[in-house]
């Protein structure tokens, strides 16, 4: 009995969480606008605060903020919890999951106003370090 408790238990973490390849987040990048040399450092952000998982989900941080998706964007200004609204104007929800055009969307106004110092964790994983080889992606 308590095997199968604990392949459910792994079973439904397994489903939880969904993990977007390298090639597919390169492309979706690309088609919402990004340029092809920053591609590279989106993909390791994402790599270093979500390792691509579409439903992370962080927190709480602080005053009860927490982080949500691929970009793991925070509650606290972007995003608002429950209804769309903040700086993204969009349900902190919506930012989970597989289609991460939200969060590409709500990333790149963040980007706009801080660039990729906005995530720390850019900062410390990504910034003047070697970035993900992404060129075979995006391939015509």
């Amino acid at each position: 009995m308590l095997v199968r408790i604990l392949f459910c238990a792994l079973f439904a973490a397994a489903v939880e969480s969904s993990i977007i390849s390298r090639c597919r987040l390169a492309r979706d990048l690309r088609e919402s606008g990004i340029r092809l040399s920053l591609i590279p450092d989106w993909i390791c952000l994402a790599e270093a605060v979500s390792n691509r998982n579409t439903t992370a989900r962080g927190g709480p941080y602080g005053s009860d903020v927490h982080t949500y998706g691929i970009f793991q964007i925070g509650s606290n200004i972007w995003c608002d919890i429950g209804k769309r609204g903040k700086k993204c104007n969009v349900d902190c929800e919506d930012l989970i999951g597989d289609n991460v055009e939200e969060s590409i969307s709500c990333a790149i106004e963040i980007y706009a106003d801080y660039g990729f110092s906005a995530w720390s964790a850019w900062v410390s994983k990504c910034k003047g370090k070697s970035t993900p080889d992404i060129s075979h992606c995006l391939r015509d």
